[in-house]
């Protein structure tokens, strides 16, 4: 009987890794959108058999502890970051008296973190492709700005340069055509200091939103990396907690 569980634990590993492995080495190499997009659904194979048990046999509050699990497991991708809870909810589960599909509620539980990972990861990286592009825009308009408060400055000296007409006493006043010749500049140097004002913010909300997306790369590989070590503990423990209550 131990002999039997051991192969069927052996075989979930491997195909939940294989399916893992396949499913990264099909994205494509540029910055990656969540590393295991596809993943939600192929990291984990349950059968529509356990699909059923989970829906089914599991109460809601159930779920949602095992849901929190899955949290857990996507911000500290370790066993030890659920070691209590699981061994609780066995232990519960046991004492009820109620059959358990252990195979389906590990899948479960970790399909449900790599969901969580993958929908950060999808956030970030929209949030960098949104700074990216808003920062763009704004580099745009200020150099549209810009080129175009030189070509009005050239004109500008031009026409000083022209000789005067019969209005040129009027055109020497130093009063309104003064005025109305330094209010544009004043104007255009007014609207540089407010697009560079708002590239200067993007550039740090755009940091902060690569930082973020590094991070949950980080941890989407670990949880990767983790993935055969804390299935095995969950299946451990829960054999473990099974014997002990019996």
């Amino acid at each position: 009987m131990r002999s039997t569980g051991r192969t069927v634990f052996a075989l979930c590993l491997a195909s939940l890794i294989a399916a893992v492995s396949s499913a990264r080495a099909a994205e494509p190499s540029r910055v990656r959108l969540p590393a295991t997009q596809g993943v939600a659904t192929k990291a984990t194979v349950l059968t529509p058999a356990q699909r059923a048990y989970i829906q089914r046999d599991l109460s809601p509050t159930q779920r949602n502890q095992l849901a929190s699990m899955a949290h857990a497991l996507a911000r500290s991708p370790s066993y030890s970051a659920i070691q209590a809870p699981w061994t609780q909810f066995i232990r519960a589960a046991a004492a009820a008296g109620k059959p358990m599909d252990v195979n389906a509620i590990v899948a479960w539980v970790l399909q449900q973190s790599f969901l969580q990972t993958q929908s950060e990861l999808k956030a970030y990286a929209e949030k960098v492709e949104y700074h990216n592009k808003l920062r763009n825009q704004l580099r745009q308009n200020l150099e549209r700005l810009r080129s175009q408060r030189t070509r009005t400055g050239s004109t500008s000296i031009q026409a000083q340069q022209m000789p005067a007409g019969p209005s040129a006493s009027t055109a020497g006043s130093p009063t309104a055509p003064t005025a109305a010749k330094r209010a544009p500049q004043r104007a255009a140097g007014t609207e540089e200091d407010r697009l560079a004002e708002q590239i200067a913010t993007v550039d740090a909300d755009l940091l902060s939103a690569q930082r973020d997306l590094t991070a949950a790369q980080q941890t989407e590989t670990r949880l990767y990396n983790m993935l055969s070590t804390i299935m095995k503990a969950m299946h451990d423990a829960a054999a473990s907690t099974i014997r002990n209550t019996r």
